[in-house]
């Protein structure tokens, strides 16, 4: 299952979407993601991993809110 979000933010619970992975398969059929490179989420901080470039990586699942 590919449904990774890669994303900038600084240090609130916003962020710009940078990337994504290319959604994952049920019953044979690929499923999109639901955010593109590009927009703005709210999301759980819990549930991201923060890299040293300052880019944070997390399931989509752990997306709040799309707002812009």
């Amino acid at each position: 299952e590919f449904r990774r979000v890669l994303f900038r933010s600084d240090k609130s619970n916003r962020g710009l979407v940078v990337a994504v992975g290319p959604g994952k398969y049920e019953n044979g059929t690929r499923v999109d993601m639901t955010v593109k490179a590009g927009d703005t989420v709210m999301f759980e901080r819990a549930g991201a991993s923060e890299m040293e470039s300052g880019y944070m990586v997390m399931h989509e699942s752990s997306i709040v809110a799309v707002i812009g």
